[in-house]
């Protein structure tokens, strides 16, 4: 008969954390609004939104106060889909369409 692995038991540490852990829902929401680039964009939105998540997820566990968060997460959003809307630009732009 075979041994079974000690397996850790999870607890409220272990399971908790991460990029999006011990957000609110509203930081939650506005972490993950930019990838929805990824299905307008294919590649190149999925790249543009992962930035600008990234970016919501590092503001939302900075020390700002509530409201500089959120018009900060806000800004990062609005800045992503301008950034797409450039980079689909360009690429019209490119192959003549």
């Amino acid at each position: 008969m075979t041994k079974q692995p000690m397996l850790t038991p999870l607890n409220d540490s272990s399971a908790s954390g991460g990029r999006f852990g011990h957000l609110n829902g509203w930081q939650l929401a506005l972490t993950l609004i930019p990838l929805a680039l990824l299905f307008a964009g294919g590649a190149i939105g999925g790249a543009i939104g992962a930035i600008g998540a990234l970016s919501n997820a590092a503001i939302a566990k900075t020390n700002l106060s509530t409201p500089v968060k959120a018009l900060s997460m806000i800004g990062v959003v609005l800045a992503s889909g301008v950034v797409f809307l450039v980079a689909a630009a360009l690429i019209a732009a490119a192959i003549g369409n």
